[in-house]
C-alpha cells in the first residue's frame, strides 16, 4: 500500500513538472526553420495565395492574404514589398541567422541592405504548430521611414495586420 501511494505521489508529480515545464525546441530544428526561412523568401509571397497557407499560422496566414488582397484599384496593405521595403529596387542579402530560441519559438535574424541606407532586418519567428515549424510572425527593426525619419524597431507584423485589418 505504501508503496503505491509512492508511486501514485511520484507519477502525480512528474506530470505536474511535465505540464508546467516548457521545452526548448531541439537544435536541430534550428537549421529546419532557417531553410524554411530561405524557402519562403524564395517564393512569390504577396502573390501567391497558397504561401501564407503554407509557410504561416492559419492566424497569420488570414491576416497576410486579406493585406496583399486589398478592394480592387488599392495597393496591397503595405505599399511595397513588405519584406524587402521597396517597390523599385532589391536590397542586398547581408545574412540569414543564425536561428535563436525565443522561449518555445525560433527566431530566424534576416538582414538587408539597401544601397545608401543602413542594414534593417526582418526577424521571421517559427512555432509549432500540430508537429510542424510555422511562421508565426515577422518583426521588423531598423527600416527608416523616408517622410519622418522615424526607425521601426521591434515592430510585428501580425500585430500590426490585427491592429489594421482584424474583425
Amino acid at each position: 500500500m505504501k508503496n503505491q501511494i509512492l508511486t501514485t505521489l511520484a507519477l502525480a508529480v512528474f506530470f505536474a513538472h511535465t505540464l508546467c515545464v516548457k521545452a526548448e525546441p531541439a537544435k536541430s530544428s534550428f537549421k529546419l526553420c532557417e531553410e524554411k526561412t530561405k524557402a519562403f523568401l524564395k517564393t512569390d509571397y504577396c502573390m501567391d495565395p497558397k504561401i501564407p497557407k503554407t509557410f504561416f499560422t492559419p492566424e497569420f496566414a488570414a491576416l497576410w492574404l486579406k493585406a496583399c488582397n486589398p478592394p480592387e484599384g488599392e495597393a496591397i496593405y503595405w505599399g511595397c514589398d513588405p519584406i524587402l521595403e521597396s517597390q523599385d529596387s532589391d536590397p542586398q542579402l547581408l545574412s540569414l541567422g543564425p536561428a535563436e530560441t525565443d522561449g518555445e519559438n525560433i527566431a530566424v535574424p534576416v538582414v538587408y541592405k539597401h544601397q545608401g541606407a543602413p542594414s534593417y532586418s526582418k526577424v521571421i519567428v517559427f512555432t509549432q504548430l500540430k508537429g510542424r515549424w510555422v511562421i508565426a510572425d515577422i518583426i521588423t527593426n531598423g527600416v527608416i521611414n523616408p517622410s519622418t525619419g522615424e526607425v521601426r524597431t521591434g515592430v510585428s507584423e501580425f500585430k500590426s495586420l490585427q491592429a489594421d485589418l482584424g474583425n
